[in-house]
């Protein structure tokens, strides 16, 4: 069975990729979390998937695919349209799976109002396959108020990028260690997370073992790279203002220079974070890399796509207004992380994700299976 998988790549950079950071955001889908969902849903299947691009046309792929896997993100919001999805679902007429899709708001009681575009995606989606697995129950009456029932909460395939069904355990056991070198998944500049994310960055310019693992956005990797472009002035001191206006821009070029790390793969990221004590994040995959890394992991949660995640997932997390303090011993000390139950809500979930697949004849390779067992 050939199956396509909706993905700008299987979670790394191509080889010769210019080191831009107008190319870095591109050939991320403009944010390297987008990794962890698209290695994550890949790495399910028996067999490695053809590639379907974003605004692919199903014309295209006419006769080279018998099922499509889209592995989505936070689209259910009023910004995008996804008629061009809508399109090529229609188009293609195969069966499709859905997987890890979202929608992001400041409050679960606002309920954003879809595109046209992106209602016809839902409906085209559940007409040609089993049940949408959104992110969570929010995502669920996303869905539900724009008229599509067919909808699952099973969280993101970035909690099965580590086959290992003792995973909650082993980083329960590691949760009070020292924390000795402590990576920061961050820089959301939301309003709601304004007063962490400063500390947080006042904590990398005051504290040697910590650094951050940047995702985004693409201002941070322009002064990362140390790049001149036209026009993009306000836009990085738009971000030196959001996260240390009290430093001169010398030295917070300097502290972002010097104190980043960009990935070019989800092994590398694996790799990287492996030799880390702790992580500490306001960005969720960074917060599913770093636990699939066996690393003790603390999201700090800001917006209805972050606490949906985290309370599906059973990620260890905590609420932005809830931070006192940034400190590493403090903030672990003060969460509890139940390992056991970690473990025991990935089998579930993983034990329903087979189901999905099994529905539409696709067939998986052995990472679910396990995980299920």
């Amino acid at each position: 069975m050939r199956i396509g998988l909706l993905a700008e790549n299987l979670g790394a950079f191509p080889a010769g990729m210019p080191m831009t950071a107008a190319a870095l955001m591109k050939h991320s889908g403009h944010n390297l979390g987008n990794f962890a969902f698209w290695h994550a849903s890949a790495a399910m299947l028996a067999q490695e998937p053809v590639l379907v691009p974003f605004r692919a046309r199903a014309e295209d792929y006419l006769g080279r695919i018998d099922a499509l896997v889209i592995a989505a993100a936070n689209w259910l919001n009023g910004r995008q349209d996804f008629g061009w999805l809508a399109d090529l679902i229609e188009g293609l007429d195969v069966p499709v799976v859905v997987l890890g899709l979202g929608a992001q708001a400041d409050e679960e009681t606002r309920i954003p109002e879809l595109t046209p575009g992106s209602v016809r995606f839902l409906q085209a989606a559940a007409a040609h396959g089993p049940d949408l697995a959104v992110r969570g129950p929010f995502s669920a009456e996303v869905c539900r108020a724009h008229g599509v029932d067919q909808v699952a909460a099973l969280g993101c395939p970035s909690l099965f990028l580590n086959p290992d069904p003792e995973l909650g355990r082993k980083v329960a056991a590691r949760w009070a260690q020292p924390p000795l070198r402590v990576a920061q998944h961050a820089c959301t500049t939301r309003p709601a997370s304004r007063a962490v994310e400063r500390a947080l960055f006042a904590a990398t310019r005051e504290e040697a073992g910590r650094f951050y693992v940047c995702q985004a956005p693409l201002e941070w990797l322009r002064v990362y790279l140390a790049e001149q472009r036209p026009g993009a002035g306000p836009a990085i001191e738009a971000l030196h203002r959001y996260l240390a206006p009290e430093l001169a821009f010398a030295d917070f070029a300097a502290l972002l220079r010097f104190r980043t790390q960009v990935p070019h793969s989800i092994p590398a990221w694996l790799h990287l974070l492996r030799g880390c004590s702790h992580t500490l994040n306001t960005r969720i995959h960074g917060s599913m890399i770093a636990l699939a890394a066996g690393v003790p992991t603390l999201c700090l949660t800001h917006d209805t796509r972050t606490r949906e995640l985290c309370q599906r997932l059973a990620v260890p997390a905590i609420a932005v207004d809830q931070v006192q303090s940034v400190g590493v011993e403090e903030l672990f000390a003060s969460t509890a992380f139940d390992g056991e139950a970690f473990d025991a809500n990935r089998a579930e979930l993983a034990a329903r994700y087979r189901e999905l697949f099994a529905a539409v004849q696709v067939p998986l390779g052995p990472r679910l299976p396990r995980l299920a067992a």
